[in-house]
């Protein structure tokens, strides 16, 4: 909640500085530390005003969590090398457009929902087959969507 806030309280600032890439290998070494939270997948759908709900899609608290990390730590790199409105300027822009309202808004209800029933009542265990293998083409049609970007 606090990434979240802090987030939204960034201030306006632009510097034409283009942000580092964040290698594959450094996102995939946080993408595993993730990948042994209590779970994995969750279901979700993607239009709330479709009623009734469409068929829920699986998706992946790691790989969402560790996407949010690479954006963050690419704006870190900036400020860190003396470019703090180009920093500030690539976590706003990510925060709007790619994680702020949809990816850490699901990671957090997830969270939320697992803290308070710890139960799988609505999170689905790792172990199931079919959950593993929705998330395993969920990945895959995410890692095009990276390298087509």
């Amino acid at each position: 909640m606090r990434l979240y806030r802090a987030a939204l309280e960034l201030p306006e600032r632009f510097e034409d500085f283009d942000a580092p890439r964040v290698s594959d290998e450094e996102w995939k070494v946080v993408f595993r530390r993730f990948g042994s939270l209590p779970f994995n997948y969750y279901a979700e759908c993607f239009d709330p005003l479709t009623v009734p709900c469409e068929e829920p899609v699986v998706s992946d608290l790691a790989d969402d969590l560790a996407d949010i990390w690479r954006d963050i730590k690419a704006g870190l790199v900036l400020y860190e090398t003396g470019h703090p409105d180009a920093a500030v300027w690539e976590w706003k822009q990510h925060f709007q457009f790619h994680w702020g309202i949809t990816r850490s808004a699901r990671c957090m209800r997830c969270i939320a929902g697992w803290r308070r029933t710890r139960t799988k009542c609505h999170l689905t265990s790792r172990s199931t087959p079919t959950l593993r293998a929705q998330a395993r083409s969920a990945r895959a049609s995410a890692s095009l969507r990276r390298a087509a970007a």
